[in-house]
């Protein structure tokens, strides 16, 4: 999955890292040194994970929820 807000890049790798898949974001250090709106941050997950990624991704959830943890995760780093 691909994004240009790093913001939203970590509330959708915080999603699926609390439901025990291993996420990472390509270009997230750069993102979050130059916020710049034309940047490209991908989500990758393993290919033995994608499926199951996807179904969690499609799902609907509480936004506001994972936003605060992505914060809280952000300021823990």
């Amino acid at each position: 999955m691909r994004f240009n807000q790093y913001n939203r890049a970590v509330i959708y790798q915080t999603l699926l890292e609390s439901s025990g898949i291993e996420a990472v974001l390509i270009h997230d250090t750069m993102a979050d040194v130059l916020p710049l709106s034309d940047l490209s941050i991908n989500l990758c997950v393993a290919a033995a994970d994608a499926a199951q990624a996807q179904e969690i991704l499609n799902a609907s959830f509480d936004k506001k929820e994972f936003q605060e943890e992505a914060k809280a995760s952000k300021k823990e780093k």
